[in-house]
């Protein structure tokens, strides 16, 4: 007589639950919520799921790692919702339409990985160099993902009050000014 793999699941722990998510949150990036959800949410979604019999258990993995996979799922499918987001065109206006063509995000990627290797070479002299650092480093990340890339939302990527941050960010595009070069039109 084989056993329901699902037998035990409701009396899987708080220390078992945080312990897939700090693991879903590692495999996965996820260093802050997305849609409203953080990496507890998606474990417990992906419990009910298997619970529901919506989702399945492989066999001979354990209760955890299936915990983990179906979590990756539900944060991937998180993911491509918020990637299929789009301003719909007729609420912009014509000059910032030519702002937002196809090649904007390669042209910001660039400029951003400039001002990388730039404050790479000045070094920790100060902390506003270090907060740009890792300001430049979480842009670069999130315009990856296609994700907010404003200021106030990394600051809060990166666990900053919004004085931080925007300190940040006005060093970033001071050095974007004054010490890269512009990209061609």
């Amino acid at each position: 007589m084989t056993q329901d793999p699902r037998a035990g699941l409701e009396a899987v722990t708080e220390d078992q639950l945080e312990r897939c998510a700090h693991l879903l949150a590692g495999r996965v990036g996820l260093e802050a919520s997305l849609g409203g959800k953080d990496a507890v949410d998606f474990i417990q979604e992906a419990l009910g799921k298997i619970l529901s019999g919506e989702r399945s258990l492989q066999p001979g993995r354990p209760l955890e790692e299936n915990l983990i996979s179906i979590g990756q799922s539900l944060v991937w499918n998180e993911r491509k919702k918020h990637r299929e987001v789009r301003l719909p065109e007729e609420d912009l206006s014509s000059e910032d339409a030519a702002r937002f063509d196809a090649d904007t995000l390669v042209h910001l990627y660039i400029a951003l990985v400039k001002v990388q290797a730039v404050l790479e070479e000045i070094g920790e002299t100060h902390r506003i160099h270090r907060d740009a650092r890792a300001f430049v480093k979480c842009l670069i990340r999130q315009v990856d993902r296609g994700e907010s890339i404003k200021p106030g939302t990394i600051g809060r990527l990166l666990g900053w009050r919004p004085a931080r941050a925007y300190g940040a960010w006005r060093k970033v595009k001071s050095v974007l000014r004054d010490q890269v070069q512009p990209l061609p039109s």
